[in-house]
């Protein structure tokens, strides 16, 4: 299959080398770029634990004079790839959810000690999913300074403008809610609307099919859970077909 990767750089090389190793041409058309905004040292002063909901916010970290001393500390991360993010930062102790930020929650609370000190969270400028407010409803207390900013796309490509008008691209895969959000808002802007029904749309959660509301009858394929692993093995089992 020849597949559209838009994630941001690094990731969407490392992504389009992973679908090539499975036999896949890939396009890559970052949908964002990462920037990373804080110069200020955060600080590790009373911090009990880190939640890491991105490998972007550990990048951030590591970028931070404040990183050698906060990875002394537990660190709760979303999923195995930003465990691993978060071992190369030094982490020491890590504590790994299922993929979605939500599911950090209950880990946080069992393993947490509520009023002990502050739970640091490396956000983006646009988060997802809250997880501030459940968890300070059950005592915790919850800091999470803007480690990093997602800068939308104003335009895709002429290249892939032209592969999508011309049916050369016979997926899409969209990795978030956001990611989702800008494509429907080029596809629209350039009125691809049409040859994008045409493509197998790959989403790594139904949220991020959801956000693509405003092209109508897409064909949308949803991974079972919420882990590139497994969305990697439904685009694989599609190409069998």
């Amino acid at each position: 299959m020849r597949l559209l990767v838009t994630r941001p750089e690094p990731d969407a090389q490392a992504l389009a080398e992973r679908l090539a190793a499975l036999g896949h041409e890939t396009v890559v058309e970052p949908l964002m770029h990462i920037e990373f905004p804080i110069e200020d040292a955060l600080t590790s002063q009373a911090i009990q634990a880190v939640i890491a909901t991105s490998r972007n916010g550990v990048r951030a970290l590591m970028r931070n004079p404040a990183c050698d001393a906060l990875a002394t500390k537990p660190v709760f991360a979303v999923g195995p790839a930003t465990a691993e993010c978060c071992k190369q930062a030094g982490f020491q102790t890590i504590h790994v959810g299922s993929g979605s930020a939500m599911s950090l929650i209950p880990l946080i609370r069992d393993l947490g000690r509520a009023g002990a000190g502050r739970l640091l969270h490396l956000a983006g400028e646009v988060l997802a999913i809250d997880i501030k407010t459940p968890l300070e409803k059950q005592g915790f207390e919850v800091v999470a300074p803007v480690t990093y900013r997602s800068i939308p796309a104003t335009r895709l490509s002429e290249s892939v403008r032209l592969q999508i008008a011309g049916g050369r691209i016979d997926g899409v895969i969209l990795m978030s809610p956001r990611s989702a959000q800008i494509f429907q808002r080029l596809i629209l802007a350039d009125k691809l609307a049409g040859p994008v029904r045409q493509l197998l749309i790959y989403c790594l959660s139904d949220a991020v099919a959801d956000a693509l509301s405003e092209l109508g009858s897409v064909q949308t394929r949803v991974a079972a859970e919420a882990r590139l692993e497994v969305l990697l093995a439904l685009i694989q089992n599609e190409a069998a077909l």
